[in-house]
């Protein structure tokens, strides 16, 4: 299975780039996995133009960013991968770009049959609603663009002082999905 796991925490060394590494080190070798991480690239929002509508061809559109080179690795993914931090109730700007950007995919049907697994750290405890806004919104993508949803790790840490690493239920979580992947 090819995997892209995109990273969104500008904080490239943090707790949920350290939790997405927990996944892919816990996959079967089998699995081909690319990894990037979308806060350090330069992705500007939709412009809701309508050129990847009028192209005809997926992944054509009329912002040039470094979402160029990313949309050849959504359609060559079997699963997608979002990782990140939760700021303010949802997910970070970058990713939140990255996804409004899948306009120029959707439409011509390329997500149908991926699957979508999305992994969110935020500082407060697991059962706060920050997680289920996300949760609800990404399984709501994920029908709509006619994926599977396959998981949704949530994880509770704080920088150096809680890492992630201490929220030994979400690493049983991710390493359970990662083994769960054929």
């Amino acid at each position: 299975m090819k995997i892209l796991v995109i990273d969104s925490s500008p904080n490239e060394r943090g707790n949920s780039a350290r939790l997405s590494s927990a996944f892919v080190a816990s996959l079967a070798p089998e699995h081909e996995v690319i990894r990037r991480n979308v806060a350090v690239m330069k992705i500007s929002p939709c412009r809701d133009c309508g050129y990847c509508q009028k192209s005809g061809i997926p992944g054509r559109c009329s912002v040039h960013d470094d979402m160029a080179g990313l949309y050849a690795d959504i359609i060559d993914a079997d699963m997608l991968l979002l990782s990140g931090p939760v700021y303010f109730w949802g997910v970070s700007a970058q990713l939140k770009a990255f996804i409004d950007r899948w306009q120029a995919l959707w439409r011509h049907g390329i997500f149908k049959g991926k699957k979508l697994a999305v992994f969110m750290v935020g500082n407060q405890k697991k059962l706060a609603i920050q997680y289920d806004l996300i949760r609800l919104q990404m399984r709501e993508a994920a029908r709509v663009l006619g994926m599977e949803f396959s998981a949704f790790v949530a994880a509770s840490a704080e920088g150096a002082e809680r890492p992630v690493e201490t929220d030994a239920a979400a690493l049983a979580e991710v390493k359970a999905f990662a083994e769960s992947l054929v």
